[in-house]
């Protein structure tokens, strides 16, 4: 299951980095915390 979670944290990772930087970094470091903890 933790390679599921790599997958799908990688994926989010990409759509946030395709989506428009305003939007794009609050989630990103949102993004990184949730999978750390995980």
């Amino acid at each position: 299951h933790m390679a599921d979670d790599i997958n799908r944290a990688v994926g989010d990772l990409v759509s946030v980095i395709t989506e428009p930087q305003s939007n794009g970094s609050p989630s990103f470091y949102q993004q990184i915390e949730t999978t750390v903890a995980s």
